[in-house]
């Protein structure tokens, strides 16, 4: 039982606790220049800004949409072999995960919550699942049709 239980949500809670460590990070530890984790993205950055008329890359903001993203098929991956196969528990997880982590950057020094940071967080969840599902989806046709000329 121990051993079911830990399969199917072990890798969603290890995403879940390296948010939480993210979040935990002081303000200046963030900033993509000084983080260990984030300064080769800082070479990234400043080259992409080069290009006239770009913007940088707001690297945050991705890593905000690929953290989520991957809770959210973690997560979608939990439900779907506890047979509740539906894109929109993980995606109602991933909500209130992303309104606790918000609210616990407020207490981390220099970081605050943002309510714009979970809408991103809910999306990137949400869209992960989607276009999992679509793909799942369209595979599965793919193969049926397959197999379908192959017994002809």
């Amino acid at each position: 039982m121990i051993k079911k239980l830990l399969f199917r949500w072990l890798p969603a809670l290890i995403v879940m606790v390296l948010i939480f460590f993210l979040s935990a990070m002081p303000g200046k530890s963030v900033a993509v220049s000084t983080n260990p984790i984030t300064k080769p993205l800082a070479i990234v950055e400043h080259k992409s800004s080069l290009f006239s008329g770009l913007s940088p890359i707001p690297w945050l903001k991705v890593g905000h949409f690929v953290g989520y993203s991957v809770l959210g098929l973690t997560l979608f991956r939990g439900f779907s072999l506890s047979g509740l196969d539906n894109e929109f528990y993980p995606t109602i997880i991933s909500f209130l995960y992303a309104c606790s982590d918000e609210l616990h950057q407020n207490f981390v020094a220099g970081r605050s919550g943002s309510f714009s940071d979970v809408l991103l967080d809910t999306s990137a969840a949400f869209i992960a699942v989607l276009l999992f599902v679509y793909l799942r989806q369209t595979a599965k046709l793919i193969f049926h049709q397959e197999a379908f000329k192959k017994s002809e």
